[in-house]
């Protein structure tokens, strides 16, 4: 399970990427809801960290603020694919989105940082992919009561709808249900990063939870979690 996630928003917000289009942010976020411009203008949002840092842990690198306590980000953007559907013969989950200029910018910057970055990274472009071990999504409880069944990621709130106060602890959201999530939906996922040495090594970017802010109108596409003959293990850190 998760643990709570805050929106820590800076009330003297100020674009801090370099190379930030300031009109295009503006047009992508202002019309949506208020929850939107708080996750835009939340200081854990990729765009506004400033003071996190690759630490390391046991044997890998994670994207941290606190010593020894990976940092939970936000990352906004439309969805392109989501194999959140069930976990699949990997066992695990993942959801790909497309995300702006200054977004992709921002994660490149973190990805350079990183003293091990290896040759595989979740950001090819603009298109950044996030993911998690079937069990790392759910306690040991959950996994015997699956009994080996399909089961769609459990960690999706449905924030469309808020308009009045919003919460800055965000556990008490509506659940959204994983499978209904549609291409183009406008989502901000939470995430942490950690590199990983297998074989050629590189960063992964481990989801943590899913915020919908407004459904994509494509409907006709569902992906279902590719299905292999062998389970690859990624190293995941805890999050915060």
């Amino acid at each position: 399970m998760t643990s709570a996630i805050k929106i820590e928003e800076d009330p003297s917000f100020q674009n801090n990427s370099s190379c930030a289009d300031e009109k295009e942010l503006e047009s992508t976020f202002n019309t949506i809801s208020p929850i939107h411009s708080k996750l835009h203008t939340s200081v854990r949002n990729v765009v506004n960290i400033t003071k996190a840092t690759w630490q390391k842990i046991g044997r890998f690198y994670s994207l941290c603020k606190k010593p020894s306590t990976p940092f939970v980000c936000f990352v906004l953007g439309y969805v392109e694919k989501n194999y959140l559907i069930d976990q699949g013969s990997f066992n695990q989950y993942s959801l790909t989105i497309k995300v702006d200029n200054a977004t992709e910018c921002a994660i490149t910057n973190l990805l350079e940082s990183c003293p091990e970055k290896g040759a595989l990274s979740p950001l090819n472009k603009s298109t950044f992919k996030c993911g998690i071990k079937y069990d790392k999504a759910f306690d040991e409880a959950s996994r015997k009561a699956h009994n080996g069944e399909m089961a769609p990621f459990p960690h999706v709130s449905d924030v469309r709808n808020i308009t009045g106060d919003i919460p800055k602890d965000l556990c008490d959201l509506p659940v959204f249900e994983a499978p209904t999530l549609t291409p183009n939906s406008l989502v901000a996922i939470a995430f942490t990063m950690t590199n990983y040495t297998f074989k050629s090594g590189g960063i992964s970017a481990k989801l943590e939870h899913v915020y919908v802010l407004k459904l994509g109108e494509d409907s006709s596409e569902v992906l279902q979690t590719p299905r292999k003959k062998r389970v690859i293990t990624l190293s995941d850190s805890d999050s915060e």
